[in-house]
């Protein structure tokens, strides 16, 4: 596509004149002394301009040679010329989103840290249980939305509870939050082992501000023993998350619970050993990019 560009051609564009009735073109009939529509200046340039504005939307330079350009320009506004880019974050703390150049739209999905798993009691075998996960909030933002950049905070994983008489229940799971737009929190610590009691679970965290907000999963039970050495004994195992699975609980005498990954929780431990850490809480943005 290319302006008119011979030697009549006007420099700039000329005012249109008043606007009559809207009609259709029509060949005429010299029998009857109808006269065929005339091709106006200011229909001609209606046209023109009605072509290079989609073109110049699409960031297209007008070419001589090419043919295709207006099809080009309606492929590229309409999504078709969409390539995708991802950033992911996975370490507690704060960081930045920046999005790629050309980002219209981001599928975002935000975890927060998981909860520790149970320290394990001393003087028998009973085992803490699992921490919990952290929630996840999932949402589709546009461009305007997280605009030049967004602070990003992940939350970290809980701290296994420390081994005693009885065991500690160690901390929770952190928030993890993109600006205001979206957060999750963080899964609850599993409880510590107590002789022969059964060490209580810790509650998932929760999403909030995406059109889908997710409960973390729950911990799992340690198991209460009173006996020093129980072959059968075991400590609660790590809730998984949105993206990880959790901390494996500990087993028999003095078991050491696992850690757990990208938001999940961490295991239980048994005897005098402690508890898992929770996996610190992660981000995932999916990039839409146009051109």
């Amino acid at each position: 596509m290319f302006r008119i560009d011979n030697a009549t051609a006007a420099g700039s564009l000329p005012s249109p004149g008043a606007a009559g009735t809207p009609g259709f073109f029509q060949p005429g009939n010299p029998g009857l002394s109808i006269p065929a529509t005339i091709v106006t200046a200011d229909w001609a340039n209606g046209i023109q301009e009605e072509i290079m504005s989609v073109l110049t939307a699409a960031s297209i330079t007008e070419s001589k040679t090419s043919f295709n350009q207006l099809l080009n320009a309606i492929k590229a506004l309409i999504g078709l010329n969409v390539s995708f880019g991802s950033q992911a974050f996975s370490t507690n703390g704060s960081h930045t989103y920046t999005p790629t150049a050309g980002m219209a739209a981001v599928l975002t999905i935000l975890t927060g840290g998981g909860g520790s798993g149970g320290g394990g009691y001393d003087a028998t075998s009973s085992g803490g249980a699992g921490g919990a996960a952290g929630g996840t909030a999932i949402a589709f933002l546009t461009a305007a939305q997280i605009g030049t950049s967004k602070s990003l905070t992940l939350g970290v994983g809980g701290t296994g509870g420390i081994h005693g008489l009885p065991g500690s229940t160690g901390t929770n799971g952190g928030t993890s939050s993109l600006g205001a737009l979206l957060s999750a929190t963080g899964g609850v610590a599993g409880g510590y082992g107590n002789n022969s009691n059964a060490a209580t679970p810790g509650a998932g965290g929760v999403g909030s501000g995406g059109v889908l907000n997710l409960t973390g999963q729950g911990g799992s039970p340690g198991r209460g023993s009173a006996t020093a050495f129980d072959a059968f004994c075991f400590a609660g195992v790590g809730a998984n998350s949105f993206f990880g699975g959790g901390g494996l609980g500990g087993m028999q005498t003095n078991g050491q619970g696992g850690t757990g990954n990208n938001g999940s929780g961490g295991g239980g431990s048994t005897g005098a050993t402690n508890g898992g850490n929770g996996g610190d809480g992660c981000a995932l943005f999916i990039e839409f990019i146009i051109g």
